[in-house]
């Protein structure tokens, strides 16, 4: 019976047991099926917050006819079936990122970077304990920083460059953050100090803190984390020296402090730094010698200390390292002899030099151990001597720079070897001969600048060969004969300058050339006849055409106009005419909407201007000269609409009429030059609207009256010239203007004494009031003109003695 009883005790135990299990059971699933509906409401709401979404990547993946773990970028649990990994990253998505994001409580990775995402970053995503890796890189997010991310003990990456995140690095950043490894904010809008505290952040491996706006000194602290490897700084403006403590990161492959405001020396300890990759700290204003402790850096790779304020000769030191590929020393004070120790290193690929005060002459055996120099650039130095021909020995050279130095003797042909070369500048030294022929053995040449030397001779017809040629700049010499027709038909080109030299020649007979891609023509200062080659107006992108001084005749043709995209336009100093009286080429230019600056002076146009022609050029046009064109008629009032004009030059023609007061709205002019024309009537008051004026000549014409009373208003004019015009009075307001350097007001009609207020005029250099009626005698205050060169005061009636000037 006894044992009845037990088994029946036993059986309904049993019973309960199982009735747990299954409640425990029901109640596991109730709640896991609740979290998993959780996740997917967090989904959808962040779906529900993208407003653009390019590629429907949303639309077509993420629906609740499928689990949620099978939606793309979504990783779960395979016990919990929780999303623990999140990644649409660079799919162009717009919109914002919403707060349920935060109900994510297994989420251990969210990667939502290379979108557009905007707004502020919700505080919610950091309450889950779980999160490791955050990357918002390159979105539009704003607002202040959150700080609520730093209570975040399991992150250990950290990225939120490319926003506009704005605000301070909280002072405890590192407190709750004892296991990051990655933090960026690069490219923010962060401002203030970089605080001390980061030291604290003890595994950290990468810290990116560039182009942003904080400044003060770098904190000493940093050297104390022994396990970075990258140190991104650079674009603040931080000031101060270089921590030395810097040198306790052993670790250490990447510094970057590049365009800060650094001061002081480069510290000797950053020669510890034996794992050290890359040193970047050019563009601060660091002083003092290059430490040779440098060469230390036994994997250095890349050195940069470009544009600061360095002295003192190379250290050999600094090129023992054998892994050395990119120098750049450029921009500094460096000086002495060339350092013929740097081409040892055989591991080099570019070395930068240029823009020192380094001097003597390049080695002859330059190349011998270079095999793999790809860029070298002694640009701007002091160098002198002839260019080795050994430059040939570095068949890996693509850029070439020995500009502005002092290199003699001829470029030597061996150069045409160097068959990789791809760009090479040798502008303002004093070479002498010809340019070698076997540079056109340079099949991948884009550029050759050998501008502002003493090269003769003929310009090679093999040049045309350079089927890659972009730019040929061959101006300031002193070549002789006529160019190449070839070369037009290379049609890579985009800038060919051939300026100042002796070339002569017809280019007329030319045809059949396109050069779709020029976008630079410089002629001018040469001996070229015959008309404007109507090739030139078939190069449908120019921007600049300058053939002014030659000897270029014939009518400038309409076809002008079809260079739209023209920005300069220089044609002065020929025997250029006009096809029509209206001067019909200034019509066809209305086509050229992004003119800036034209000349014609120096050419006997022999038309009038027209009305609707001149001011239907570009608004944009700055600068407009027709001096000396034998131009008659009136000055257009429709001038006035060109409201960009700084200068305009209209002197030595036949103008007349009056000066028109449309010429107040030019309120930009600067310069205005009316001289030696036939204008008549007075002044207009206008021209004092033009407050920036700084040159004023309206010598040799007929206007009459007053000098304006305004004129003691244009507070930035410097130079007057009125002479040769039949004014009868000066105000008395004129003498205020005090930074007047010129007046010219000879043979005109003014009368009376000349007042004491001239002395006012502290900063002149010249007066010239000779052929005029002033009488009385001359102010002493005129000797008190202490920067006076010249003073005309003949054929008045002026008495007494002359000031002692």
């Amino acid at each position: 019976m006894e044992r009845l009883h037990s088994l029946s005790i036993t059986s309904r135990f049993l019973s309960l047991h199982r009735l747990i299990l299954i409640s425990l059971f029901i109640a596991a699933a109730t709640a896991n099926k609740s979290t998993i509906t959780a996740d997917q409401d967090a989904l959808l709401a962040l779906k529900a917050h993208i407003t653009h979404d390019p590629t429907n990547f949303l639309a077509k993946n993420w629906n609740t006819s499928t689990p949620v773990c099978n939606w793309t970028g979504v990783t779960c649990d395979v016990h919990s079936h929780r999303v623990t990994v999140l990644n649409i990253s660079r799919l162009n998505l717009t919109g914002t990122i919403p707060s349920q994001l935060g109900n994510l409580s297994s989420l251990q990775s969210l990667n939502l970077s290379f979108n557009r995402l905007s707004g502020s970053i919700p505080s919610a995503i950091f309450t889950t304990y779980t999160l490791k890796y955050v990357n918002f890189r390159e979105n539009r997010l704003s607002g202040a920083f959150p700080s609520f991310i730093f209570n975040k003990s399991s992150s250990k990456h950290l990225d939120f460059s490319y926003n506009t995140l704005s605000g301070e690095i909280p002072a405890n950043i590192c407190s709750s953050l004892p296991f990051l490894e990655y933090f960026s904010l690069s490219q923010n809008m962060f401002h203030g100090g970089i605080p001390s505290a980061l030291s604290k952040c003890t595994y950290l491996q990468i810290l990116g803190l560039s182009f942003n706006d904080f400044s003060g000194a770098i904190p000493k602290e940093i050297g104390n984390l022994t396990k970075l490897q990258e140190l991104y700084l650079g674009r603040n403006r931080l000031q101060g020296e270089i921590p030395p403590e810097l040198g306790n990161l052993a670790e250490l492959e990447l510094m970057w402090l590049s365009e800060n405001e650094l001061q002081g020396g480069i510290p000797q300890d950053l020669g510890n730094l034996a794992k050290l990759k890359m040193l970047q700290l050019s563009l601060n204003n660091l002083t003092g010698t290059i430490p040779s402790q440098l060469g230390n850096l036994s994997s250095l790779q890349s050195l940069n200390l470009s544009f600061n304020r360095l002295s003192g000769s190379i250290p050999s030191a600094t090129f023992i390292t054998h892994t050395l590929k990119y120098v750049d020393l450029r921009g500094n004070q460096l000086s002495g002899a060339f350092p013929s120790f740097i081409f040892n290193k055989s591991s080099l690929q570019d070395l930068d030099l240029s823009y020192n005060a380094l001097s003597g002459e390049i080695p002859a055996n330059i190349c011998s151990n270079l095999p793999f120099l790809e860029y070298i650039s002694l640009s701007q130095n002091m160098f002198h001597g002839g260019i080795p021909s050994a430059l040939s020995k570095c068949t890996y050279l693509q850029i070439l720079g020995l500009s502005f130095n002092d290199f003699s003797g001829a470029i030597p042909k061996e150069i045409g070897n160097v068959t990789k070369l791809k760009e090479l500048y040798l502008v303002r030294n004093r070479l002498q001969g010809e340019i070698p022929r076997e540079l056109s053995n340079l099949a991948e040449l884009e550029l050759m600048s050998l501008f502002d030397n003493e090269l003769q001779g003929e310009i090679p017809l093999e040049i045309s060969n350079l089927s890659n040629l972009e730019q040929l700049e061959l101006g300031s010499n002193k070549l002789v004969g006529t160019v190449p027709a070839a070369i037009f038909n290379v049609s890579t080109l985009q800038a060919l300058g051939l300026q100042n030299n002796s070339l002569s020649g017809s280019l007329s007979s030319i045809v059949d050339v396109r050069l779709p891609n020029l976008k630079m023509l410089q002629m001018w200062g040469n001996n070229f006849s015959g008309t404007i080659p109507r090739f030139i107006f078939n190069a449908s992108k120019l921007s600049i055409l300058e053939l002014s001084y030659n000897s270029f005749s014939g009518f400038i043709p309409n076809t002008i106009g079809n260079l739209r995209n023209l920005q300069v336009l220089r044609l002065s100093n020929n025997y250029l005419t006009s096809s029509t009286l209206e001067l019909s080429f200034l019509s066809s230019l209305s086509n050229c909407k992004s003119l800036t600056l034209i000349s014609f002076s120096n050419n006997p146009l022999d038309g009038i201007l027209p009305k609707t022609s001149v001011g239907n050029l570009s608004h944009s046009l700055e600068y407009f000269e027709m001096a000396y064109c034998n131009v008659s008629g009136g000055i257009p009032e429709e001038i006035g609409n060109l409201t960009n004009l700084t200068i305009i030059y209209l002197g030595g023609n036949k103008l007349n009429g009056s000066i028109p007061s449309t010429l107040g709205k030019l309120q930009k002019l600067q310069g205005l030059g009316l001289e030696n024309n036939k204008l008549e009537g007075s002044i207009p008051d206008s021209i004092c609207r033009s407050d920036e004026l700084y040159e004023l000549e309206l010598g040799g014409n007929k206007l009459s009256g007053s000098i304006p009373e305004c004129f003691n208003n244009l507070a930035s004019l410097r130079i007057l010239l009125l002479g040769s015009n039949e004014l009868t009075s000066i105000p008395l307001t004129f003498w205020n203007l005090k930074d007047i350097l010129y007046l010219n007001f000879s043979s005109n009609f003014l009368t009376g004494p000349l007042p004491l207020e001239i002395g006012n005029l502290k900063v002149l250099v010249g007066i010239d009031f000779s052929m005029n009626n002033f009488s009385g005698v001359i102010p002493m205050a005129i000797g008190g003109l202490k920067n006076l060169q010249y003073l005309f005061l003949g054929y008045n009636r002026l008495q007494g003695s002359i000031p002692v000037i």
